[in-house]
């Protein structure tokens, strides 16, 4: 399902999926990482469950003959500290194929030997009830709690309630992929924000610096927070200017 256009070694490593969702802050702070880290494609993937998208290039260092894809794998330079991949998802899933698409992900992440996965997603900020917490929540498999329990205590992130069987309204994917990663004995959060649709690329920023919080990967500012570097295809985000010869 997954083709690698380079040979790459992902041995406990670290990979990060961001379901669509709502606002797309997911998808977004997928961009800002990738983006961010340099990180570089070295697979492409294909799945009759995956709607299929083309578009230019996505990130300021692909050539003008670049093509973006509905679905690519980037990871970091081999030489960093940490083995840190994404795999950006940039359309949805057709519902009746998704669990195959699930099946042959999961089976790639152990063949290749992942330590943990990373979801991202998003919930309805009407959703929230509690106004006065944190619009972050996260829930973990016992795995990775018990891998990062004094990492995740210090943080003091609010763990979801429905921890085991989380159900994240407008969260598109994220709880039925966490829960299969989490029968399948993977390692495996999930990190999601409250939002509401509008432009939501401080909503991205903010999960992206979230997330910086735990992985601490990201270059920083002198207030701690992360340096991000926006990729060029943002400045689209509600498509191209209206055609002047409307006028």
């Amino acid at each position: 399902m997954i083709k690698l256009t380079s040979s790459v070694d992902f041995t406990d490593g670290i990979l990060i999926i961001p379901s669509v969702c709502v606002g797309n802050v997911a998808q977004l702070s997928a961009d800002l990482i990738v983006e961010t880290l340099k990180m570089q494609k070295v697979g492409i993937l294909w799945h009759p469950a995956v709607i299929p998208i083309i578009g230019p290039p996505a990130y300021w260092r692909d050539n003008k003959d670049t093509t973006t894809t509905a679905c690519e794998l980037f990871t970091m330079d081999p030489e960093a500290k940490q083995k840190i991949s994404v795999l950006q998802i940039r359309s949805p899933l057709v519902a009746t194929l998704m669990q195959d698409f699930f099946d042959q992900l999961m089976d790639f992440i152990e063949k290749q030997k992942f330590k943990e996965v990373i979801i991202l997603s998003s919930s309805y900020a009407h959703e929230k009830h509690l106004i006065e917490e944190s619009p972050f929540e996260y829930s973990a498999s016992d795995s990775f709690f018990g891998n990062h329990e004094n990492k995740l205590t210090s943080l003091n992130w609010r763990r979801h309630s429905g921890q085991g069987f989380p159900h994240i309204l407008g969260g598109g994917f994220a709880s039925q992929l966490f829960r299969g990663l989490q029968d399948k004995k993977i390692a495996t959060m999930m990190l999601f924000k409250y939002v509401s649709e509008g432009d939501n690329s401080p909503d991205a920023k903010q999960m992206t610096n979230k997330l910086n919080e735990f992985l601490d990967v990201l270059p920083t500012k002198e207030d701690g927070s992360a340096r991000l570097t926006i990729p060029p295809s943002w400045k689209l985000l509600f498509g191209d200017a209206a055609p002047q010869s409307i006028y």
